[in-house]
């Protein structure tokens, strides 16, 4: 069993002789213990709920029954913590903490987000629902981040998508801001970018953080939930979720190839896209081929605005072969400088 205890110096080094302790919050967390401090406030089981996304269990000790006491038991009973996980009083001993930690990690209760967002005045999910039953319809969009979202389309695999989000979140993160990508993908399609496994769930990498989450409900919540400075959405259109993020990003960014299939589908979609926030970056540009030349003049004919032109390169390749995102390379270095000129994201 794995705990992260939030206390002062003395109760973690207490629980230190006996329990493996967890230095963060993190995915190896099985239960985190929240015992009484002066030095801390109890509303710190709010921001531990919020951390944790409501998926780890809480055990909260209150110490002693005065009003710091009954500060720390109803801030634990508001967040949803089960009365069974909030202990009173100073009369305990580490063998019975023991017992109770053991109960909770063969059978875990979760806190009740249900609880704490009635306390808010927040109806987000249906009566009775824990965190992992949460579907994308009953989340409310509007709410989940203060992050800037930008979402990027593409039509058809191939046109590069996926390269066009890995080097645009590469870009702003080299710029010092905190970044994540959203993959919508059941196929990890970003992660290789970064160097990472195609695994569930959310990487670390030297280029920001992607959330591999198989258009699981419960990882997209997550990930729209931690904030960070820009999160860019790697969305196909055949996600179930598409009209959802077209109307929380800021900004949708269209990857296209210069070809007729591509053109008659942006047509096609015209009514899925809120086209006042579209940007149309067009991937695989050769001035050497007069055909594919004609599709962008038509499109920028079309659309009555300017187009983000990637030029055909074995940079691009040579990137991908390497495991890193294309944005340090020609041309992706002058197309990305181009894009977040028009994005306008500081």
């Amino acid at each position: 069993m794995e705990i992260f205890v939030q206390s002062n110096e003395w109760v973690r080094k207490m629980f230190e002789s006996r329990y493996t302790i967890s230095e963060t919050i993190n995915k190896n967390t099985d239960i985190v213990v929240v015992v009484r401090s002066n030095e801390q406030d109890p509303k710190i089981v709010n921001e531990i709920i919020q951390q944790t996304d409501g998926i780890v269990p809480l055990f909260v000790m209150t110490g002693a029954e005065d009003q710091l006491g009954k500060a720390y038991e109803e801030t634990a009973m508001i967040a949803g913590v089960p009365s069974d996980y909030i202990i009173n009083g100073t009369d305990w001993r580490m063998s019975n903490v023991k017992d109770m930690l053991e109960g909770i990690e063969n059978h875990p209760i979760l806190p009740d987000p249900k609880v704490f967002m009635e306390h808010e005045s927040i109806n987000m999910v249906e009566e009775n629902k824990s965190i992992s039953d949460i579907s994308i319809e009953h989340l409310d969009f509007q709410n989940v981040s203060a992050s800037q979202i930008v979402s990027i389309v593409g039509f058809n695999g191939g046109v590069g998508l996926s390269t066009v989000a890995t080097s645009l979140s590469a870009f702003y993160h080299s710029r010092a801001l905190a970044t994540r990508i959203i993959d919508l993908s059941f196929s990890f399609d970003t992660a290789p970018h970064f160097n990472m496994q195609k695994e569930q769930g959310f990487h670390v990498s030297p280029f920001g953080e992607i959330a591999c989450t198989e258009s699981h409900p419960k990882l997209i919540y997550q990930a729209l939930r931690r904030p960070v400075d820009v999160i860019v959405v790697d969305l196909p259109l055949c996600s179930p979720y598409v009209s959802q993020f077209i109307d929380i990003s800021q900004k949708i960014v269209v990857v296209l190839n210069p070809s007729e299939i591509d053109y008659t589908k942006l047509k096609g979609n015209m009514e899925k896209l809120d086209m006042s926030k579209v940007i149309i970056c067009m991937n695989k540009v050769d001035s050497s081929k007069p055909l594919r030349q004609s599709f962008i003049s038509l499109i920028e004919q079309d659309f009555n605005q300017p187009i983000i032109l990637i030029e055909d390169s074995d940079e691009v390749a040579s990137a991908y072969a390497n495991r890193n995102p294309a944005y340090s390379r020609y041309p992706f270095e002058q197309a990305m400088n181009a894009l977040a000129q028009k994005l306008q994201i500081e």
